[in-house]
């Protein structure tokens, strides 16, 4: 499935209907940014309007992800992402570490990352 497919509304509302969360961003009525996870441990989403990058939406969205995450299971040790190659650096602010080589599926791009989460 093509990246394009993967964020059309009806595939991002089948995906809430099917267990996953997701956490938006507006600015005022403009949604500008979203974070989606899975399984309690996977970001599957995380996206913020070209106009809207640097202002530390991406970091406040992964952080309420983050935080929920960690109220449904205080065991949570990490968190795992497959990075675009755009997405790399965002990823390492937010303190993923790579776990392996760029790899394409399904003609998609991405880096394997993980975050460890301190205890205490």
């Amino acid at each position: 499935m093509s990246l394009l497919r993967w964020i059309e509304p009806s595939k991002i509302a089948q995906r809430q209907i099917d267990g996953r969360n997701l956490w938006v961003a507006y600015e005022g009525s403009m949604l500008v940014g979203m974070v989606e996870t899975r399984d309690n441990k996977y970001i599957s989403l995380l996206f913020v309007d070209k106009a809207f990058q640097g202002r530390g939406i991406a970091k406040s969205l992964f952080k309420v992800a983050l935080d929920e995450i960690l109220e449904r299971d205080p065991s949570t040790e990490k968190i795992l992402v497959h990075s675009s190659p755009y997405s790399i650096s965002v990823y390492k602010k937010l303190g993923f570490k790579e776990t392996g080589p760029i790899t394409e599926e399904n003609g998609i791009r991405y880096l394997p990352m993980e975050m460890i989460i301190q205890v205490g």
